[in-house]
């Protein structure tokens, strides 16, 4: 059974996108403890666009809320998306995490997501919606070089909800 990581919804949300090689983000608190699963988060696309994307989660620097941006290696990759099954309306679109990107997430650590799409120039491009004022308690962060640099948008948030599946702890009884 799944249960939620973290969530950011909203009514009335606005884009941002994935173009110009610009990558975008979003931080997050695990609320329950799990082995992360998938992400669900409405994607569309407008222009041309081609190939696959992922999504990345990273541990993150920063204050969390206002100028958290994602740092280090990559701790998880999620499947593959298509950008051929990317309608041009908004559709919640799940996205999975298998084998090894499974990891295990504890209540109160803080992550960043990232998507690794860059169209190469508007109007092609991935859109995501956010929404500001930040609601969330996280932020939003983007890229303009392929991640090599971030800046925080404290005052943005991504809507989206990660869920996972919950930890199931055996115990051992080990007989001398």
């Amino acid at each position: 059974m799944a249960i939620l990581i973290d969530s950011a919804t909203v009514a009335s949300p606005g884009d941002t996108n994935n173009d110009n090689s610009q990558l975008v983000g979003q931080c997050f608190q695990v609320q329950n403890t799990a082995t992360l699963d998938s992400l669900i988060i409405p994607i569309k696309k407008v222009g041309t666009i081609s190939g696959t994307f992922h999504f990345l989660i990273y541990a993150l620097s920063g204050t969390y809320g206002s100028t958290a941006i994602p740092t280090g290696s990559i701790l998880a990759t999620s499947d593959a998306i298509d950008t051929a099954t990317i309608t041009t309306s908004y559709v919640s679109t799940t996205v999975n995490f298998s084998g090894a990107n499974r990891i295990n997430v504890t209540s109160g650590q803080q992550y960043f997501v990232t998507c690794d799409y860059a169209a190469t120039s508007y109007p092609n491009a991935l859109l995501f919606q956010n929404k500001t004022p930040s609601f969330h308690g996280g932020n939003q962060s983007y890229s303009s070089n392929q991640g090599s640099t971030w800046t925080a948008l404290g005052e943005y948030d991504m809507v989206f909800d990660l869920e996972g599946v919950a930890i199931t702890f055996i115990p051992q009884i080990i007989i001398i």
